[in-house]
């Protein structure tokens, strides 16, 4: 059974790749590398009085985790990198890595660590 959910994991992650994904480069420090991203809404938020709080300046991630490769070697997200995203051809959005409140900045989608949620927030245009 864990063959065919490992198996299943890795075909919903070329699906994302091929038919729902964005090229952006991922960069940590003069680091960086362009692979295949999902926007995805960031994970909801409930305040003190259950109000559901979203920020419009947050955006999340999902890429395959074997993509995300820096200097050489396969590494995961941490605070502080960035996300370029071309936007159009005259704006590209920079988001940085960082957690939402109480939460972690990244996270795996699947138990066989396919798939990385990354969370980070608009920093602005360029």
């Amino acid at each position: 059974m864990s063959d065919l959910l490992k198996t299943g994991a890795t075909w919903l992650a070329s699906q994302l790749k091929s038919f729902a994904s964005q090229v952006v480069t991922y960069q940590r420090g003069g680091l960086s590398v362009s692979l295949a991203a999902s926007p995805a809404s960031p994970r909801s938020q409930a305040d003190q009085n259950e109000n559901i709080i979203v920020r419009a300046d947050d955006q999340d991630w999902i890429l395959t985790a074997s993509d995300l490769v820096l200097g050489g070697s396969q590494t995961l997200p941490e605070r502080g990198d960035k996300i370029r995203w071309a936007k159009s051809s005259t704006e590209t959005q920079v988001y940085e890595v960082l957690a939402a409140d109480g939460e972690e900045h990244w996270s795996w989608l699947d138990p066989h660590q396919t798939m990385l949620r990354i969370h980070s927030k608009l920093l602005g245009a360029e």
